[in-house]
């Protein structure tokens, strides 16, 4: 080989280590997280002004024009947009819990909380119109449970305790305020089980399609059963596997077809299957297959001991029964049912207007506005006293 010939080998090495390595000789490569996938680059945003609410938390204000959506790549088999289009928090519970919530709209009047249902692939998303409805005229909260979403999804025990503590905790440490709820199917007993624990702080609650009117009686969700079904779901061999077969898109359209009357549109299904596929989805889930996330005597442990004004949205439903509803509603006036048909558990997704009506002629009725009390009538004026000069006490002191 020449020596031309030996230099331009020479320079082709050097210049085929430098494209594969971005580290100076010596310097240590940083390490990937253990299930890291590759950061997504998300185009700039520009930060919202922030306030501190009465709560103590600071949240961004809400923007007239909110943002496209962000997408991350939190390390799933798929990147993950944002629910809604609105400002994105974290709030550490007392316990060390994070969860997300998306906040935005006007301060003001009562603040409204949304809270989601559970199954295999839950997350704000399923509250979405709502969220979108009522931003525009109050100040609105939407939060990822516990293990969904852009949650703590940790390997930790699921339990409605659990959820329970979460929400009272945020509504009470992260809002601060009374506030307007708004839960769906499963998560109508975890808001159920919070307003128990802070029912000055839970206004009214509104209830679509709940979980827990059903004449049969479910296994108890805490007993041993339970406890070694999960046990059997959670081995990896069989127990991963099946998660995935739930959260395939076909089987996802599939079991959310029998909560449509029509069509279900493709981006729910395609953010079903995002959030499905993040790091740690299936340890929630498996809780919920195993029946521990269901109170077992829901009927009487939450729902008869409320004591706010509370509203269920309701038509048919193939997940959820609904025949022990009448008898609540007979010796409990606080309870009220409005009827949106057709719909099959999702009514303000495919019926938002009926909907939004239902749940306004509600609020208005549980107003948080007093009344004005009724000025005095005018009476006739009092008679003036007599002049009277005083008596002197001691006759030495009269004029």
């Amino acid at each position: 080989m020449t020596r031309a010939k030996r230099r331009s080998s020479r320079s082709k090495k050097g210049n085929h280590n430098a494209a594969h390595s971005t580290h100076p000789k010596g310097a240590a490569t940083p390490k990937r997280a253990k299930g890291a996938g590759t950061p997504a680059s998300p185009a700039p945003a520009t930060k919202a002004p922030s306030h501190t609410n009465k709560g103590g938390t600071k949240q961004a204000t809400a923007n007239p024009k909110p943002a496209a959506k962000k997408v991350t790549n939190s390390g799933g088999a798929v990147p993950l947009p944002d629910a809604v289009a609105a400002p994105r928090h974290d709030h550490v519970t007392q316990d060390g819990v994070r969860i997300n919530y998306y906040v935005d709209g006007p301060e003001g009047g009562r603040p409204l909380v949304l809270i989601h249902a559970v199954n295999a692939a839950p997350s704000t998303y399923e509250l979405k119109p709502l969220f979108e409805h009522y931003c525009a005229t109050r100040r609105v909260y939407a939060l990822d449970l516990p293990g969904f979403g852009f949650s703590d999804r940790g390997d930790r025990r699921y339990s409605p305790q659990l959820y329970s503590g979460v929400i009272a905790d945020f509504v009470r440490r992260a809002v601060g305020e009374p506030v307007d709820a708004i839960a769906l199917s499963l998560g109508c007993e975890f808001t159920s089980g919070a307003a128990l624990r802070e029912p000055d702080l839970f206004a009214t609650l509104a209830l679509i399609s709940p979980t827990g009117f059903s004449e049969r009686n479910l296994p108890n969700g805490q007993g041993q059963l339970a406890k070694w079904l999960h046990k059997a779901l959670s081995v990896p061999l069989w127990g991963s596997r099946l998660f995935s077969l739930l959260t395939v898109r076909p089987s996802i359209r599939y079991f959310m077809s029998k909560s449509f009357v029509g069509k279900v549109p493709d981006a729910y299904i395609e953010y079903a299957y995002a959030t499905a596929h993040q790091p740690g989805a299936h340890h929630a889930p498996l809780y919920f297959l195993s029946g521990q996330l269901f109170t077992t005597a829901a009927y009487g442990e939450l729902y008869s001991k409320l004591t706010q004004p509370v509203l269920v949205i309701r038509d048919r439903d193939p997940y959820v029964g609904f025949e022990r509803l009448a008898e609540l509603m007979a010796d409990h006036p606080n309870w009220t049912e409005e009827q949106i048909a057709p719909s099959c558990g999702l009514p303000h997704w495919e019926r938002l207007a009926e909907t939004a009506k239902v749940l306004d002629r509600f609020w208005a009725a549980n107003s948080a506005q007093p009344e004005p009390e009724p000025e005095p009538e005018p009476g006739p004026a009092p008679a003036a006293a007599p002049s009277v000069a005083p008596t002197p006490a001691d006759p030495e002191q009269a004029p």
